[in-house]
């Protein structure tokens, strides 16, 4: 239920739902991987400091239990919050995470992960406004999202990919027929769909359609 609250936008609902079913499972891989999910829910709630505890928390279980994969999942999104709440963080220490990360999942296989990290290396490229880099790095984010199956990581990678087109090379009529579809895949969430005609939007003003 927690899941379907996220996917669809309800981050409130998500956050109690995640963190009910946490408290309920064991010490498990399962219930590692639905902290990290835990975590993603409280950043988007604005709870960062909640979120950075467990995502902490998660990295040390990881370790404690020799788990390669989740280590990777769980250092990645750690370092993920920490570049966007930390004025003196070191973009480059985000992508060398997210890069070995790559080589580490790509062994297993684990589509989520492979996705997180292609989000991180994106987030490197946008701050230092390097766009069309960033674009590039999202499509590929998304393409393991999808294949992941996993509908909230679909849902965070969407928007930021719509926006990325935005602001880089892209010409207006490629940029509107990729944000359209990437809006058919948003059908559903309406956080997602408001963010991506923002884009379509400006889009159709950078080719001269105000109205």
């Amino acid at each position: 239920a927690g899941r379907r609250a996220y996917a669809r936008g309800d981050v409130s609902a998500a956050v109690n739902l995640l963190g009910r079913a946490v408290e309920l499972l064991s010490d498990t891989p399962e219930r590692l991987e639905l902290k990290l999910q835990l975590a993603e829910a409280l950043r988007l709630a604005g709870e960062l400091a909640r979120a950075e505890a467990v995502l902490s928390e998660s990295l040390k279980e990881a370790i404690a239990r020799g788990d390669r994969r989740l280590k990777a999942h769980a250092l990645v999104d750690g370092l993920l919050l920490k570049s966007l709440v930390d004025p003196e963080f070191e973009t480059e220490v985000l992508m060398n995470a997210a890069a070995d990360t790559v080589s580490v999942l790509e062994g297993f296989g684990d589509d989520l992960g492979l996705s997180k990290a292609w989000r991180g290396i994106a987030e490197v490229h946008l701050t230092k406004c390097r766009w069309g880099p960033t674009a590039e790095a999202l499509e590929r984010a998304l393409t393991h999202a999808e294949r992941s199956g996993d509908a909230n990581e679909v849902t965070i990678a969407l928007p930021l990919l719509a926006n990325a087109l935005f602001w880089g090379p892209t010409p207006a009529e490629t940029g509107l027929r990729r944000v359209a579809e990437i809006r058919d895949q948003a059908a559903g969430n309406r956080s997602v769909e408001a963010s991506v005609l923002c884009v379509a939007g400006a889009f159709e003003a950078m080719r001269g359609d105000f109205d």
